[in-house]
């Protein structure tokens, strides 16, 4: 049986077709609960291989639940700072962070401050 160079290219854009959703992976950062228990706020490090960059992201989960809530995310790896400022006010400092997205949304009743700390700009959730 011959195998031509147009077989092979089809075989591999099949395969990587088949796997390309699976690729991506999260590498937990920080996990820090509200003062009263009812939410954690979830850093990690979204990365899908090596032809994209990270994402550096936040989500609020609710004990009990499997799946949080994206309240926040960057393009690139960069380092954060959780700080809950009462049970319903997480402030999230993130260095040199350019914004996917120019609102944080409240969450699940949780009013999410995003602070640039290189720029000292300030994101407030739109209520």
């Amino acid at each position: 049986m011959r195998i031509n160079a147009s077989t092979i290219s089809a075989a591999v854009l099949l395969a990587t077709t088949a796997t390309g959703c699976g690729l991506c992976g999260n590498e937990d950062e920080v996990r820090v609960t509200s003062p009263d228990g009812a939410h954690i706020a979830h850093s990690y490090l979204r990365n899908c291989g090596a032809t994209t960059d990270y994402v550096t992201m936040v989500d609020i989960e609710t004990p009990g639940r499997s799946n949080g809530i994206n309240a926040y995310s960057a393009d690139g790896a960069h380092g954060l700072t959780l700080r809950w400022a009462s049970p319903q006010e997480l402030h999230i400092e993130c260095r040199g962070c350019p914004p996917r997205h120019l609102t944080a949304p409240r969450i699940d009743g949780v009013a999410i401050t995003v602070i640039g700390a290189v720029r000292g700009s300030v994101v407030v959730p739109q209520l």
